[in-house]
């Protein structure tokens, strides 16, 4: 079982790899160019969630001294773009980026952000999902 904060890239996707370091010295795993030749994977028509721009306020603090009269209760106000990979009665999960399989069929997301529906002032649908969610 991976730990937490493994990376994992499904072998079928990824047959040869290469390391690079970072300036952290940490390493990053990468397809090599023969192993993105051999994927040739194609999007677009087979992706099954729709591209969303939600509006949403949050919560903010402040890490320095302040007067009474500085005081703000003002949400914070923000703007994200992502795939609507999971919605319920309490959120939205919203993924940055989806890593498809060798069908061009979703196998793992990436940089979700969730997000609660209390929160939410507006969403507004960018792209349409070509199907119905399996």
């Amino acid at each position: 079982m991976p730990t937490p904060g493994t990376v994992l890239q499904p072998p079928s996707l990824v047959p040869s790899a290469t390391t690079d370091s970072l300036s952290s010295g940490a390493g990053v795993t990468r397809p090599s160019t023969s192993a993105k030749k051999k994927r040739g994977v194609k999007a677009s028509p087979e992706l099954v969630y729709p591209l969303v721009l939600v509006e949403w306020d949050d919560h903010h603090n402040n890490n320095v001294w302040l007067e009474p009269a500085e005081l703000d209760s003002t949400p914070a106000k923000f703007m994200t773009v992502g795939w609507l990979v999971k919605e319920d009665d309490v959120g939205m999960v919203l993924a940055m980026a989806i890593l498809l399989d060798d069908k061009g069929q979703p196998a793992f997301f990436t940089n979700t952000f969730t997000i609660l529906k209390t929160l939410i002032r507006k969403r507004t649908l960018v792209r349409s999902a070509p199907r119905t969610q399996p």
